[in-house]
């Protein structure tokens, strides 16, 4: 209950902008989940730094709880949290203007959304690939990777944006 009541703290102290309250609130969500034992509460409360130092623009830091999110969601066995963690990943180190981390943890994300035959998170990996390969400069590739993933939009009938 007090870490979950944390955890909705944290997103009341993002939205009206207070991240420093929103940190330690998240801080000490983690705390609970850890002394609880309650592993899907703790990668939860990672996550939730995570979103925290990414809104306080410290990707680093971001990295650093998206890494210990990823390690519990590997142990628990959570594939399609682990893609989407590891897509946000991606995000992180395109934000850090590191082409290569971005590239390879969208590659980790693209394997994962196949191994469970999620064709949604596989075009969604293909847009976030597009701004890896802008932060390298490769811009060939961008427009194949964009290309690609509007091919597998059109595929699932995804019009959302259109």
């Amino acid at each position: 209950g007090e870490a979950m009541a944390l955890t909705t703290m944290v997103h009341t102290c993002l939205a009206r902008g207070d991240a420093k309250k929103a940190l330690l609130h998240a801080e000490q969500g983690l705390a609970k989940f850890r002394n609880s034992g309650y592993k899907k509460g703790e990668a939860a409360a990672h996550d939730m730094l995570m979103y925290v130092y990414a809104d306080k623009h410290e990707p680093d830091q971001a990295l650093l709880q998206a890494a210990e999110e990823l390690e519990i969601l590997k142990e628990l066995g959570y594939k399609r949290r682990l893609a989407i963690v590891t897509l946000v990943s991606a995000l992180l180190n395109v934000n850090r203007e590191s082409g290569i981390d971005a590239q390879s943890a969208v590659d980790e994300a693209v394997a994962i959304f196949q191994e469970i035959k999620d064709k949604k998170g596989e075009a969604i990996s293909s847009y976030v690939r597009v701004f890896a390969h802008l932060v390298k400069e490769e811009f060939t590739d961008a427009i194949t990777a964009a290309e690609e993933s509007r091919a597998v939009f059109q595929e699932l009938g995804d019009k959302r944006f259109d």
